[in-house]
């Protein structure tokens, strides 16, 4: 869901600029900005969701074969901490 998630925003974001930047070169003309914006998201969105399972997969089998699966090794991160 996190994975997911935070695709849903950084796409938008990511895609919302890059047809922008490349409009305003006029590499892609404005009539096309809101439908190539949409096309877009919607692709790479629909990509992150099908292969979040292999990514998963992909993962935990890097994890068993490496013996490694840290999640919290009491460092103190936070930047404010004196």
């Amino acid at each position: 869901m996190r994975t997911i998630g935070s695709t849903l925003v950084g796409e938008l974001v990511d895609t919302s600029v890059f047809i922008l930047v490349a409009s305003l070169a006029g590499i892609f003309p404005w009539i096309l900005f809101y439908s190539l914006v949409l096309s877009n998201y919607i692709f790479k969105v629909a990509v992150e969701v099908l292969m979040t399972p292999l990514t998963y997969k992909i993962v935990n089998f890097l994890k068993t074969k490496e013996a490694v699966d840290i999640f919290d090794d009491r460092k103190n991160l936070n930047p404010f901490a004196f």
